[in-house]
């Protein structure tokens, strides 16, 4: 077996139980997935997965090879992400983040078998693999486009909505009181400054008085 044939067939058994590992994780995505759209985009390829790993089945044949799958650590490692992601209730939008890592990771590896089995003659193996590397660009582009037009929005809401909830419970500063107020306060001790003031004015003529009085007591002796 030539070195190429060789790193081939250990990449196609990594893919397929990539593949394995991702349908089992798909049904828990969709159920965390609180946007319908969202949803329906992972049961929609959970059903391709499938397909994709009757696709792998028929390379190994033309490879004359046993469908035999080797653990694949790194979709293991993004799995584990995207069920802690679950796990803490961090929305739509990292769900999405966490899909689209898959995606990338499956998308780069059906690039390289494509080309690799070009390159050992091997043509309807490459179209079958390039079927599948084309389905994952769809999903990944699907992804994208739920992100942009829904999720980011949902995610805008829920920070708004969080926002005017922490103003309402901050204390509210005392208000100034108004003009009307301020003037209803001056009429009502207006009054008080009017008697104020004629108690005021008597005792003024009161002190006026008392010389005419000592003078007309003056006269009389």
């Amino acid at each position: 077996m030539s070195v190429l044939r060789e790193a081939f067939v250990d990449e196609l058994k990594d893919s397929l139980d990539a593949e394995r590992q991702l349908l089992k994780a798909l049904p828990k995505m969709a159920e965390a997935a609180e946007n319908d759209q969202l949803r329906a985009a992972f049961e929609q390829h959970e059903q391709e997965t499938r397909q994709q790993i009757s696709r792998l089945g028929q390379v190994f044949e033309a490879f004359e090879e046993q469908a035999q799958g080797k653990h694949c650590k790194g979709m293991e490692g993004l799995i584990e992400e995207a069920e802690e992601l679950i796990k803490e209730e961090e929305g739509d939008a990292a769900l999405i983040a966490a899909a689209q890592k898959a995606e990338h990771y499956e998308i780069s590896a059906y690039g390289t078998l494509a080309a690799w089995a070009v390159a050992l003659g091997q043509e309807q193996a490459a179209q079958v693999l390039n079927e599948t590397l084309q389905e994952e660009r769809e999903t990944d582009k699907k992804l994208t486009a739920i992100a942009q037009t829904v999720v980011n929005s949902m995610e805008s809401q829920r920070e708004k909505e969080e926002s005017e909830s922490e103003s309402e419970q901050r204390p509210r500063r005392q208000q100034p009181a108004s003009r009307s107020r301020r003037k209803s306060a001056s009429a009502k001790s207006a009054p008080r400054s009017k008697r104020q003031s004629s108690r005021v004015s008597r005792s003024q003529k009161t002190r006026r008085a008392q010389p005419r009085s000592k003078r007309a007591h003056a006269g009389k002796r």
